[in-house]
């Protein structure tokens, strides 16, 4: 693709070049400004296919210059005693997100995870039973998350957990047999 690119550039540079100069050289001579009208005048087809020539360079060197996009994953990089180690914000999310079976109390647990400099950031949004004591389990979910990030993954720099109360179930309906509430595995 960048050869192609080049190319039309080339092409599209000495087009223009040579248009530039036909221009310049004609226009030092009043009669030679006259003949070059006349001749485009009579040959339409000639100056229509020139212009479609160099309107379709202008559009395939603007086609080649873009980059197809790709997904690119973010990743937290760290080092160790023996080198780096990648992991990926998705995996980080997942171990994240297995939190919340720990807790009777959380009823669903989504977590997305952002790179903050060295650091990460963890977001959760948590579906909660009601009459669940919120501002206990939200410090207790936050600890945990970050002891979870820190014994299984080896990250160190969390520079926060933010808990949001996305939803409280009532009800015996929606309410599933788990560990007593409150208490993490």
């Amino acid at each position: 693709m960048r050869t192609l690119h080049a190319l039309f550039g080339i092409l599209l540079f000495l087009a223009v070049l040579a248009i530039a100069g036909a221009v310049a050289y004609l226009a030092l001579s009043a009669e030679g400004w006259r003949q070059a009208v006349d001749k485009l005048t009579g040959e339409r087809l000639l100056a229509f296919s020139g212009a479609a020539a160099i309107l379709c360079l202008v559009i395939l060197y603007g086609l080649t210059s873009t980059k197809p996009r790709r997904y690119t994953e973010p990743f937290i990089t760290f080092e160790n005693e023996d080198g780096s180690v990648s992991v990926s914000t998705r995996a980080i999310s997942e171990v994240v997100a297995r939190t919340g079976d720990e807790f009777a109390a959380v009823l669903g647990l989504e977590s997305a995870v952002r790179p903050a400099g060295g650091s990460i950031e963890v977001a959760l949004d948590v579906k909660v039973r009601s009459g669940t004591q919120i501002p206990e389990l939200c410090r207790m979910l936050q600890e945990r998350v970050r002891e979870t990030i820190r014994e299984n993954l080896g990250l160190t720099e969390i520079r926060g957990v933010r808990v949001t109360v996305r939803e409280i179930v009532t009800g015996p309906k929606d309410s599933q047999p788990r560990k007593p509430e409150g208490i993490p595995a």
